[in-house]
């Protein structure tokens, strides 16, 4: 085994037993941050990537163990996209595979089966209005609710969706960036959540640097949507959360951010 100071065990480690004490040793020997504990997953997959020899097989062991202790929401929006296997299958497909794994079997009915959610949220959502309008300060940010998907979906360069929709929802060509959050004030619900707004607000930045339309939705525009467009104006803008948010609510006066969001946000963005 490696010694308590030094994450390196001797090589080679493709071996089953030599690739998980290379992988355990990355995880235990790399710090767990303070400030966002859930960025350890990438500090430590960086350290198992560093040890050497084969990283591939150390690094898919390493991340199996830290996707199970920190969740998929500890996974960066830039290590999704980048994501790919066979047949074609995506960062979209590990999620359903694991979904069905762990409930024995796919449900057609459920998501993430459902070719679309629309027809499910405007039934079940009488606040869903198919609107959509551009932030101030950056037209090039349109925020929404999910049944503007059916347009605004084919025009935007970018779609971020802040809550769960189908797999046709939004055209395969189109870049999409799904994110685990919660619409709730119970703090155990998003145990990522700062990781998860600074996250999603810097895919946003991103996007617009290179030039791109982003559509941001969730279900009503109520609570997820108008947290993450104040996120990135405050970031864009210079101006604390409180400001950014007092800037969304004229284009979305409807907006009620949850507590544990409301708090985020002025926490983050001082």
């Amino acid at each position: 085994m490696p010694s308590a100071s030094n994450p390196r065990p001797s090589r080679p480690n493709g071996y089953v037993v030599t690739a998980l004490q290379a992988a355990y040793s990355s995880i235990v020997h790399t710090p767990i941050p303070t400030d966002m504990p859930c960025r350890h997953l990438q500090d430590a997959l960086k350290t198992a990537i560093r040890v050497g020899n084969d990283t591939d097989t150390v690094a898919a062991i390493a991340g199996s163990l830290l996707g199970a202790g920190w969740g998929a929401s500890a996974i960066p929006a830039a290590w999704r996209s980048l994501l790919h296997g066979w047949p074609g299958y995506r960062a979209r497909d590990l999620v359903r595979l694991a979904l069905a794994t762990v409930n024995v079997r796919s449900d057609p009915d459920a998501w993430p089966m459902l070719p679309s959610m629309l027809e499910y949220y405007r039934s079940n959502f009488t606040n869903v209005r198919d609107a959509v309008m551009p932030l101030p300060d950056d037209p090039g940010v349109l925020v929404g609710d999910v049944g503007a998907l059916e347009t605004v979906g084919e025009e935007a360069d970018v779609v971020v969706s802040l809550c769960r929709v189908g797999w046709n929802d939004v055209p395969a060509d189109t870049e999409h960036i799904e994110v685990w959050l919660i619409d709730t004030s119970d703090a155990a619900e998003n145990p990522n959540l700062d990781f998860v707004l600074t996250d999603t607000v810097s895919a946003i930045a991103e996007a617009r640097r290179a030039g791109k339309t982003v559509f941001l939705h969730c279900v009503a525009t109520e609570s997820r949507t108008p947290t993450v467009a104040a996120g990135y104006l405050a970031q864009h803008l210079d101006v604390t959360g409180d400001q950014a948010f007092a800037k969304v609510q004229e284009v979305l006066p409807q907006a009620k951010p949850n507590s544990s969001f409301a708090s985020a946000l002025g926490r983050l963005w001082p």
